[in-house]
């Protein structure tokens, strides 16, 4: 799966920037200093976030990831991330639990809790049509992810 996540993948990419645009207008209501966006991709988030002068972490596994953010961006598995307990007022992950395989969602979720008690994520329900891999390997309703993921605050509605 990794090899999924190579240079070409973040070079069609289109999606990223403007998604974290407006998960930046989302995050407004929330009072916070510390954020880790968990698959951050080249990091766009993390990139506005610190223009606004809050503490920005970013992490992905793909060796390709992070480009924008090199001195705030961690090379990692999210089923093992490298912070302290409640490190971060908020973990968030954007267009990222459905990249997931189902049987590691559970421990990931565990992980990204353990760092902050609040997470939030932005899901999509949709399978890739446009690309060559479809790397949503866990595609479900927004119902299920409700019940898999209780006390995540979900972005999408």
């Amino acid at each position: 799966m990794k090899e999924w996540y190579d240079e070409q993948f973040f070079i069609e990419s289109t999606y990223a920037p403007m998604s974290a645009k407006r998960n930046v207008v989302r995050l407004k209501k929330y009072d916070y200093k510390s954020i880790l966006d968990v698959g951050c991709g080249e990091g766009h988030l993390v990139e506005m976030l610190k223009q606004q002068g809050k503490i920005a972490k970013g992490t992905d596994y793909s060796p390709f990831a992070g480009k924008l953010i090199p001195d705030d961006f961690t090379e990692t598995d999210a089923v093992k991330l490298p912070f302290k307990d409640n490190e971060f007022d908020i973990v968030i992950s954007s267009d990222f639990f459905e990249h997931i395989y189902e049987e590691d969602i559970d421990a990931v979720y565990s992980e990204m809790q353990r760092v902050s008690s609040q997470v939030m994520a932005m899901i999509s329900f949709k399978k890739h049509k446009k690309r060559k891999i479809d790397t949503h390997v866990t595609v479900r309703p927004y119902e299920w992810w409700q019940d898999r993921l209780p006390d995540v605050i979900m972005l999408n509605r």
